[in-house]
C-alpha cells in the first residue's frame, strides 16, 4: 500500500516540525524510517563530490598485477581541446619506460565538433599508449571499472582488453582527482567532475571504500569506510559537496 496526495506519493510525513519515521494504516506500514546511516555520527553521506580542478587524494596504495578498482564518475563539461582530465594514477619510472595505470576522461575536437572520450592506460607507455576505450557525455555519470588482472578496463559495459602483457608492479601510490603532483603542489591533468564512489580491492582484499560525506563542521570528505578514516582535499581546495543522501 502507498499513501498519496492526489497522484503523488508521499515519501514522508511531519507532525509540525517533526519528522514522522513510521507510520500504519490499519495493520499496514505504509511509512518506513530511514535506512542507518553507513557513517559514524556527525556524518552526512552525500551522493557525490564535485573536483574543480584543485582537489585530490594522496593514497597509499601502490597498484599491483592483482588490483581492481570500482567507481562512478561524470566529467565536466569543458571547452579545452586535446586536454585529459585524469581521475586517478599510478605509475613509476624505470629508465625511460613509464608502467602507468591510469583512467581519465579528454577532451578532443574532430573538425569542428567537441567530443567527449574516455581513455585508459595500463602497461607501458608509449608502447602501451593511451587508448580509447569509449565515447562519453559530460556531464553524464559513467560507471568504471579497472583490473590490472584480467588487464581490462571498462565504462559503462563497454569492456576493452589491453594486449600489452607487461603488467608492472609500481612504486608510486594512486593519486584520486590528477595524474601526478609536483613538488611546489602544482596538479598534472587534475580531474573536474563529480565522483559518487570509489572502492580499491588489491589481492582479493577491500583496501578502500569511499563515501561522498561532509562532517558536523561542513567540510566535504571521503569517509574511508575500511579504514575508518576521513579524506579531505589540501588546505584551501575544498571539494563541493553534493546533495545529502
Amino acid at each position: 500500500m502507498s499513501v498519496k496526495v492526489g497522484s503523488v506519493g508521499m515519501k514522508s510525513l511531519y507532525l509540525g516540525s517533526q519528522e514522522i519515521v513510521k507510520a500504519y494504516v490499519g495493520q499496514e506500514l505504509v511509512l518506513l524510517e530511514k535506512k542507518p546511516s553507513r557513517l559514524p555520527g556527525g556524518y552526512t553521506e552525500l551522493e557525490f563530490l564535485e573536483f574543480n580542478g584543485s582537489q585530490y587524494i594522496q593514497t597509499n596504495i601502490v597498484a599491483n598485477k592483482n588490483t581492481r578498482i570500482l567507481c562512478r564518475a561524470s566529467p565536466a563539461e569543458r571547452e579545452v581541446s586535446n586536454k585529459s582530465y585524469v581521475l586517478f594514477r599510478s605509475s613509476v619510472a624505470v629508465f625511460s619506460t613509464y608502467y602507468t595505470f591510469s583512467v581519465q576522461f579528454s577532451i578532443r575536437y574532430l573538425g569542428s565538433s567537441k567530443a567527449d572520450a574516455f581513455y585508459g592506460v595500463m602497461g607501458t607507455s608509449p608502447s602501451g599508449a593511451i587508448t580509447k576505450i569509449a565515447d562519453i557525455y559530460a556531464p553524464n555519470p559513467y560507471d568504471i571499472e579497472f583490473d590490472t588482472a584480467n588487464k581490462t578496463i571498462a565504462v559503462s559495459g563497454i569492456s576493452y582488453t589491453f594486449p600489452n602483457n607487461d603488467v608492472a608492479e609500481t612504486l608510486r601510490p594512486f593519486v584520486i582527482g590528477c595524474s601526478s603532483i609536483n613538488q611546489s603542489g602544482t596538479l598534472a591533468s587534475p580531474f573536474s567532475g563529480k565522483l559518487y564512489s570509489f572502492k580499491l580491492i588489491q589481492d582479493g582484499r577491500m583496501l578502500l571504500e569511499l563515501i561522498p560525506s561532509q562532517n558536523a563542521n561542513g567540510v566535504a570528505g571521503f569517509f574511508d569506510l575500511v579504514n575508518n578514516d576521513f579524506l579531505t582535499a589540501p588546505s584551501g581546495t575544498n571539494f563541493i559537496p553534493g546533495p545529502a543522501v
